[in-house]
């Protein structure tokens, strides 16, 4: 009786781990957990082997677009609000490089370090993430892990960027219609890490595009 409670056990904890339901936290569901993590990081791998080179898309010339304010008065209090605080989405706006959300822990000059305006983010045409694939000078091409903008979106992504990058570096990139400089460039876990934070949110908030 004693074994087919554990054999019970077992398979709710395993079932719990695989559809994220709520449950004790027993020494089962950690282990069940341990085991699904270490089959999605190998399915991953797996996937990775086998999917086909990914197919590059080129972005049209690079078009300058200056970075609008997204919120004023009453409607910036608003979005702090609703962000919790989220000052990195209010970076200021400009109309040179040097004012796009662009930053670097591979080395170089950081430019910001926080993401575009809320207006630029509704306007943008690619957001996504991925792993640099190929470095050519200042055109850099990533493989795409997940899309933001469009989705789908495509599996590959080039763009020009001054940002020293180098092959296998994960990056989060910005594109407006037409540009192949990013507005936003984040290099690195923690960076993409820290900007994910509020961009699913700010993106369901801002759907519109209105320059």
């Amino acid at each position: 009786m004693a074994e087919k409670d554990d054999v019970y056990e077992d398979d709710a904890a395993l079932l719990a781990a695989i559809t994220g339901e709520s449950a004790p936290d027993t020494p089962e569901l950690r282990a069940a957990r341990e085991d699904i993590d270490v089959l999605r990081t190998q399915l991953a791998l797996i996937a990775d082997e086998l999917a086909p080179p990914a197919q590059v898309v080129p972005l049209a010339p690079y078009r300058h677009r200056r970075l609008k304010v997204a919120l004023v008065g009453v409607a910036a209090a608003g979005v702090l609000t609703l962000l919790g605080g989220g000052l990195a989405l209010l970076g200021a706006p400009g109309n040179s490089s040097s004012d796009k959300g662009v930053s670097s822990s591979a080395g170089g000059s950081t430019e910001k370090s926080a993401l575009p305006d809320l207006v630029s983010l509704a306007c943008a045409e690619t957001i996504v993430t991925g792993t640099v694939t190929t470095v050519e000078g200042t055109e850099v091409t990533l493989r795409v892990t997940h899309a933001y903008k469009p989705i789908p979106g495509p599996t590959a992504v080039t763009f020009t960027t001054d940002t020293p990058l180098t092959r296998g570096t994960p990056v989060l990139v910005i594109l407006s219609p037409g540009a192949t400089e990013p507005d936003g460039l984040f290099v690195g876990p923690q960076e993409i890490s820290d900007q994910l934070s509020t961009l699913p949110q700010a993106l369901k908030e801002y759907r519109t595009c209105t320059p």
